[in-house]
Formats: structure tokens, sequence, C-alpha cells
């Protein structure tokens, strides 16, 4: 049986930003999310009960025996992580056989974080119309090709991260006792705690993608699904 692997987007994107992994990644029956206030829950408040609710969903899916494997990318690492810390302290645990997290391995503690925050108070101020077309030149110059967000991508932005910086960081990982592998890319600023990261696990695997910035999986999806599928058929079941 071929794990259920249920995948989150990052900031600004959808569930969309998985399309065409499924065929790249053979080994497991994908399930990508759309996070709340993003996508076909646009509009939904972004808050810890919430985004519990919405990974309580997914993996509710899996079959009877299939192991579920959690991947989120920046945002969606983020709170994939949340996610499992928060299986451990309800004493499910045994519902997570994986953990990948992608672009997701700088502390929001650390004093980087407050470069995101100063971000999330001047955006009001820039506007959601003109920083998606900063955005979108930036997506095109890195060879993006997808349908590039809107400005309504911006709405959920301030509270997701708020989330984040309230409650994520590699504690989150502390008493996990499923396997966990961390990917970046080798610009990717957001790589630069990836080692505390690990330390919370013992026998985390890290991944460096060469040539990848932040936003690997939508540059190098052959790269990293190269990596999701060796996670899967680690747990492929009979």
């Amino acid at each position: 049986m071929r794990p259920l692997m249920v995948l989150a987007h990052g900031t600004r994107t959808t569930r969309a930003q998985w399309n065409g992994y499924d065929e790249l990644v053979p080994a497991a029956e994908l399930f990508p999310i759309d996070l709340p206030g993003h996508g076909t829950r646009q509009g939904q408040p972004v808050d810890y009960e919430s985004v519990i609710g919405v990974f309580d969903e997914a993996i509710a899916t899996a079959r009877p025996g299939q192991p579920v494997i959690l991947g989120g990318h920046s945002l969606g690492g983020y709170l994939a992580a949340m996610y499992a810390e928060h299986l451990t302290q309800s004493g499910r645990a045994a519902e997570l056989a994986g953990l990948v997290l992608v672009g997701t391995t700088a502390d929001p503690s650390s004093p980087l974080a407050s470069i995101y925050k100063g971000f999330a108070k001047v955006l009001p101020v820039v506007g959601f119309e003109r920083m998606t077309k900063i955005a979108n030149v930036m997506y095109r110059a890195l060879g993006i090709k997808a349908d590039y967000p809107g400005p309504e991508s911006y709405e959920a932005l301030a509270d997701a991260w708020a989330l984040v910086f309230g409650r994520c960081g590699p504690h989150n990982l502390r008493d996990l006792e499923c396997p966990v592998v961390l990917v970046n890319g080798q610009f990717d600023q957001m790589r630069i705690h990836a080692r505390q990261y690990a330390a919370q696990v013992p026998g985390t695997t890290i991944h460096l993608v060469k040539g990848a910035s932040h936003v690997l999986p939508m540059t190098h999806p052959e790269e990293l699904a190269a990596i999701l599928n060796r996670v899967a058929e680690s747990f492929i079941r009979s």
C-alpha cells in the first residue's frame, strides 16, 4: 500500500502549487490541501484551531493501515510541524509516519524574523495590488511558469505568519517519534537554522538542492519530487 502524502503550500499560493507532482511522486498518494485563508478556503480565519482542523480532515482520508506522511513548504512546512507537535501532545503520534519540511528551517524566534514582521507591517501601506505586481515580476524572473497569485493572496498573510511567530520553531520537532526530512535550496535564506531543527530529532535527514532558492518546489520540481518519492518508498506496504 502506498502511503498518503499530505502536502501544504507556501505563502501566497494554494494547493495548485503541487500540480504535476502526482506524476513525479508515483510512490505516494498525494493529497494537496488549501490552508485556511487560501484557495478554496479564502476568507476563512487563520488560527490554530482552523489549521489543526484542516490537517485533521486530510489525514482522516487515509485508509486503515495506510501510512501518513506530512509535507509542507515554507508557511505550510511550519504549520505541518506545528500539527505534528499537536499529534504528539494529543497522544496521536502513531498517526504520523513521517514529516518532510521544505524551506522551513529558519527559527521564527530569531532576529531574522524581524525582517518578516516588518514586511507584514509595511504591506498594508504599500498595498496588495502593488506588492502583487512586484512579487509576480520576481516569479517570472525565476522562471516560474504558473498562474500567478492575485492580490487576494496577501489577505491571510498577516494572520498566518502571526501564527508561525507565536507557535512555530525547532521545538515543534522535539518530541516527534517519526522520521524527519529537511529540504532547502542552496540559496534559501530560510535554511539558516537547519542544524538546530535537525538536532531535535535523532537521525533527521538534510537535503540541499543545488541552485535552488526558497521557491524550489516551483523551480526544481524534479529534484524535490525525487526526494519525496524516496521518502514514500520507505513506507510502502504490501
